[in-house]
Protein backbone atom coordinates (compact mmCIF):
# COMPACT_ATOMS: atom_id res chain seq x y z
CA UNK A 1 0.00 0.00 0.00
CA UNK A 2 1.37 3.72 -0.80
CA UNK A 3 0.23 5.84 2.02
CA UNK A 4 0.33 9.52 0.27
CA UNK A 5 0.66 13.22 1.80
CA UNK A 6 -2.31 15.17 0.37
CA UNK A 7 -1.04 19.11 -0.19
CA UNK A 8 2.47 19.20 -2.17
CA UNK A 9 2.52 15.69 -2.72
CA UNK A 10 -0.54 14.28 -4.52
CA UNK A 11 -1.48 18.10 -5.59
CA UNK A 12 -0.79 21.14 -5.82
CA UNK A 13 -3.02 23.44 -3.36
CA UNK A 14 -0.85 26.49 -2.74
CA UNK A 15 -2.99 28.61 -5.71
CA UNK A 16 -6.62 28.40 -3.55
CA UNK A 17 -4.82 28.58 -0.07
CA UNK A 18 -4.41 32.16 -1.30
CA UNK A 19 -7.34 32.53 -2.89
CA UNK A 20 -8.80 31.97 0.78
CA UNK A 21 -5.99 34.10 2.46
CA UNK A 22 -6.97 37.18 -0.33
CA UNK A 23 -10.36 36.48 0.19
CA UNK A 24 -10.48 37.61 3.54
CA UNK A 25 -8.17 40.73 3.30
CA UNK A 26 -10.20 41.83 0.63
CA UNK A 27 -13.78 41.61 4.11
CA UNK A 28 -11.12 43.75 5.73
CA UNK A 29 -10.44 46.31 2.62
CA UNK A 30 -6.67 44.83 3.03
CA UNK A 31 -4.05 43.46 0.63
CA UNK A 32 -0.42 41.70 1.24
CA UNK A 33 2.29 43.74 0.25
CA UNK A 34 3.69 43.36 -3.27
CA UNK A 35 4.92 39.98 -3.84
CA UNK A 36 4.16 38.48 -1.05
CA UNK A 37 1.88 36.02 -2.78
CA UNK A 38 4.30 35.09 -5.42
CA UNK A 39 6.12 33.03 -2.50
CA UNK A 40 4.78 30.23 -1.45
CA UNK A 41 7.13 29.80 1.76
CA UNK A 42 5.23 32.06 2.84
CA UNK A 43 2.44 29.80 3.59
CA UNK A 44 4.58 28.45 6.24
CA UNK A 45 4.35 31.31 8.36
CA UNK A 46 2.33 31.60 11.30
CA UNK A 47 -1.25 32.59 10.51
CA UNK A 48 -0.16 36.01 12.76
CA UNK A 49 3.15 36.67 10.83
CA UNK A 50 0.15 36.35 7.30
CA UNK A 51 -2.54 38.57 9.08
CA UNK A 52 0.13 41.14 10.54
CA UNK A 53 1.85 41.03 6.89
CA UNK A 54 -1.52 42.73 5.43
CA UNK A 55 -1.53 46.29 4.08
CA UNK A 56 -2.80 48.71 5.88
CA UNK A 57 -1.86 47.43 9.24
CA UNK A 58 -4.72 45.02 10.64
CA UNK A 59 -6.63 45.50 14.15
CA UNK A 60 -4.38 42.47 15.56
CA UNK A 61 -7.69 42.14 17.97
CA UNK A 62 -8.65 40.94 14.62
CA UNK A 63 -7.04 37.86 14.02
CA UNK A 64 -9.11 35.21 14.70
CA UNK A 65 -11.84 36.73 12.71
CA UNK A 66 -9.37 36.99 9.72
CA UNK A 67 -8.49 32.85 10.59
CA UNK A 68 -12.10 32.08 10.65
CA UNK A 69 -12.88 33.58 7.21
CA UNK A 70 -9.65 31.62 5.53
CA UNK A 71 -10.99 28.58 7.12
CA UNK A 72 -14.50 29.05 6.06
CA UNK A 73 -13.78 30.28 2.26
CA UNK A 74 -11.20 27.36 2.02
CA UNK A 75 -13.35 24.82 3.55
CA UNK A 76 -17.33 26.13 1.94
CA UNK A 77 -16.97 28.60 -0.78
CA UNK A 78 -13.51 28.15 -3.22
CA UNK A 79 -14.13 25.78 -5.72
CA UNK A 80 -10.75 25.22 -6.04
CA UNK A 81 -10.01 26.39 -9.53
CA UNK A 82 -6.12 26.26 -9.36
CA UNK A 83 -5.67 22.71 -7.37
CA UNK A 84 -3.92 20.38 -10.01
CA UNK A 85 -2.68 16.88 -9.43
CA UNK A 86 1.10 16.76 -10.21
CA UNK A 87 1.88 15.81 -13.60
CA UNK A 88 1.79 12.19 -13.74
CA UNK A 89 0.17 11.64 -10.13
CA UNK A 90 -3.50 10.34 -11.59
CA UNK A 91 -2.03 7.52 -13.74
CA UNK A 92 0.28 6.38 -11.27
CA UNK A 93 -2.38 5.92 -8.99
CA UNK A 94 -4.51 4.21 -11.63
CA UNK A 95 -1.34 1.65 -12.46
CA UNK A 96 -0.65 1.58 -8.84
CA UNK A 97 -4.40 0.19 -8.66
CA UNK A 98 -4.24 -1.88 -11.54
CA UNK A 99 -1.56 -3.55 -10.24
CA UNK A 100 -3.66 -4.22 -6.55
CA UNK A 101 -1.31 -1.47 -4.50
CA UNK A 102 -3.67 0.50 -2.52
CA UNK A 103 -3.17 3.92 -2.25
CA UNK A 104 -4.88 5.45 0.81
CA UNK A 105 -3.88 9.37 1.63
CA UNK A 106 -2.95 10.71 5.61
CA UNK A 107 -3.13 14.29 6.19
CA UNK A 108 -3.22 17.13 8.50
CA UNK A 109 -5.94 18.23 6.37
CA UNK A 110 -9.74 18.81 8.26
CA UNK A 111 -11.42 15.37 7.23
CA UNK A 112 -14.37 17.60 6.00
CA UNK A 113 -12.35 19.84 3.48
CA UNK A 114 -10.43 17.23 2.34
CA UNK A 115 -14.12 15.19 1.44
CA UNK A 116 -15.15 18.16 -0.39
CA UNK A 117 -12.19 18.85 -2.73
CA UNK A 118 -12.46 15.11 -3.75
CA UNK A 119 -16.22 15.59 -4.71
CA UNK A 120 -15.34 18.73 -6.38
CA UNK A 121 -12.33 17.32 -8.37
CA UNK A 122 -13.96 13.89 -9.01
CA UNK A 123 -10.51 12.39 -6.88
CA UNK A 124 -12.73 10.26 -4.42
CA UNK A 125 -12.40 6.87 -6.59
CA UNK A 126 -8.60 6.93 -7.13
CA UNK A 127 -8.42 6.29 -3.24
CA UNK A 128 -8.91 3.36 -1.16
CA UNK A 129 -9.96 6.16 1.37
CA UNK A 130 -7.72 8.71 3.75
CA UNK A 131 -7.37 9.43 7.19
CA UNK A 132 -7.22 13.13 8.27
CA UNK A 133 -5.72 14.77 11.52
CA UNK A 134 -9.37 15.11 12.77
CA UNK A 135 -10.26 11.86 12.13
CA UNK A 136 -9.63 10.68 16.14
CA UNK A 137 -12.16 10.04 18.42
CA UNK A 138 -14.17 13.53 18.94
CA UNK A 139 -12.32 15.02 16.62
CA UNK A 140 -8.88 14.67 18.50
CA UNK A 141 -5.82 15.25 16.72
CA UNK A 142 -3.73 12.54 15.39
CA UNK A 143 0.11 13.06 14.60
CA UNK A 144 1.09 11.45 11.22
CA UNK A 145 2.15 8.40 13.27
CA UNK A 146 -0.77 7.75 14.38
CA UNK A 147 -3.02 8.38 11.13
CA UNK A 148 -0.47 6.29 9.19
CA UNK A 149 -1.23 3.06 11.55
CA UNK A 150 -4.95 3.55 11.44
CA UNK A 151 -4.55 3.82 7.91
CA UNK A 152 -2.70 0.63 7.98
CA UNK A 153 -4.83 -1.40 10.16
CA UNK A 154 -7.94 -0.25 7.94
CA UNK A 155 -6.63 -1.70 5.02
CA UNK A 156 -5.34 -4.79 6.66
CA UNK A 157 -2.00 -4.22 4.88
CA UNK A 158 1.27 -5.45 6.44
CA UNK A 159 3.58 -2.83 7.58
CA UNK A 160 6.85 -4.23 5.50
CA UNK A 161 4.94 -3.75 2.24
CA UNK A 162 3.63 0.10 2.82
CA UNK A 163 5.57 3.40 1.96
CA UNK A 164 4.82 6.85 2.81
CA UNK A 165 5.00 9.75 0.43
CA UNK A 166 5.19 12.94 1.48
CA UNK A 167 6.76 16.65 1.13
CA UNK A 168 7.77 17.38 5.01
CA UNK A 169 9.85 16.08 8.12
CA UNK A 170 6.76 15.25 9.88
CA UNK A 171 5.89 12.58 6.94
CA UNK A 172 9.02 11.23 7.25
CA UNK A 173 9.58 11.21 10.96
CA UNK A 174 5.63 9.81 11.40
CA UNK A 175 6.61 7.17 8.63
CA UNK A 176 9.28 5.76 10.72
CA UNK A 177 7.67 6.08 14.19
CA UNK A 178 5.20 3.80 12.23
CA UNK A 179 7.87 0.94 10.66
CA UNK A 180 7.16 1.57 7.19
CA UNK A 181 9.38 2.97 4.15
CA UNK A 182 9.36 6.74 3.51
CA UNK A 183 9.54 8.77 -0.14
CA UNK A 184 10.47 12.35 0.34
CA UNK A 185 9.33 14.76 -2.26
CA UNK A 186 11.03 17.90 -3.02
CA UNK A 187 8.97 19.17 -5.33
CA UNK A 188 6.29 20.39 -2.85
CA UNK A 189 5.78 23.13 -0.66
CA UNK A 190 7.38 21.77 2.46
CA UNK A 191 11.19 22.55 3.35
CA UNK A 192 13.56 20.26 1.45
CA UNK A 193 16.15 21.36 3.89
CA UNK A 194 14.24 19.70 6.90
CA UNK A 195 12.75 16.79 4.57
CA UNK A 196 16.03 15.53 3.89
CA UNK A 197 17.31 15.97 7.65
CA UNK A 198 15.42 13.24 8.29
CA UNK A 199 16.75 11.11 5.87
CA UNK A 200 13.92 9.96 3.86
CA UNK A 201 14.35 6.15 2.26
CA UNK A 202 14.23 7.14 -1.35
CA UNK A 203 13.83 10.83 -2.71
CA UNK A 204 12.20 12.44 -5.49
CA UNK A 205 12.70 15.39 -6.84
CA UNK A 206 9.76 15.42 -9.40
CA UNK A 207 6.51 13.97 -9.04
CA UNK A 208 7.33 11.40 -12.36
CA UNK A 209 10.01 10.12 -11.07
CA UNK A 210 7.60 8.35 -8.11
CA UNK A 211 6.64 5.77 -11.24
CA UNK A 212 9.85 4.35 -11.02
CA UNK A 213 10.67 4.17 -7.53
CA UNK A 214 7.00 3.12 -6.06
CA UNK A 215 7.10 0.18 -9.56
CA UNK A 216 10.60 -0.26 -10.29
CA UNK A 217 10.28 -0.60 -13.79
Amino acid sequence: MVLWDFDGTLASTSGDVWGSLAYAAAKRDRRFPFGFEDDDENLALPMSEIFASLLPAPDSADLAGFERDVRVHYRSISAHPRTELYPGIKSLLVELRARGVANRIVTNKPQGALERLLSIKGWAPLFDGWVCADSGPDGTELTKEQMIRIAIERQGADPARCAMVGDSWGDVAGARAAGIASIGVTYGDGSVERLLAENPDRVAEESTGLRELLLGD
